[in-house]
């Protein structure tokens, strides 16, 4: 018989890794600023051309609340940079969880409920995979 199991991804924290993730943080921080930047703008444009007074509260706040995402973000991927700056090589990385397909025969050993799959990765190969017993990882 076949099951579905989920299972935890982790990466080993090598310097590769790191480079990655950093580079990834980047990226995703000058779209945020260069999207936070192009709402503002938007919003002077807006403002200007605006006909009726009372409208100006509106575009204001719909503009503003679009922004404050965008600083939210900056502020999150900023915080994430932090950190795996302080993580030491060879750190674990819980990055995903997936589902896998796990056969069974009767009179098999049944999935112990209270441990978690765990598949271990580093530089992109598939290093080890293992029962966890601490599933609040």
């Amino acid at each position: 018989m076949k099951f579905i199991r989920k299972a935890i991804v982790k990466h080993i924290l090598t310097e590769s890794k790191k480079e990655e993730l950093l580079t990834d943080i980047q990226e995703q921080l000058f779209a945020c600023q260069k999207e936070k930047k192009q709402l503002e703008f938007q919003q002077h444009k807006a403002l200007k051309e605006l006909g009726h007074k009372h409208d100006e509260h509106s575009i204001r706040l719909k503009y503003n609340k679009e922004i404050k995402k965008r600083e939210e973000r900056i502020h999150t991927l900023s915080f994430r940079e932090q950190q795996i700056h302080k993580l030491e090589l060879g750190s674990e990385l819980k990055v995903d969880q997936v589902d896998l397909v796990i056969e069974r025969n009767i009179g098999e050993e049944w999935f112990d409920e209270k441990s978690q799959l765990e598949i271990i990765v580093k530089d992109g190969l598939l290093i080890e995979y293992r029962e966890s017993r601490n599933t609040h990882e």
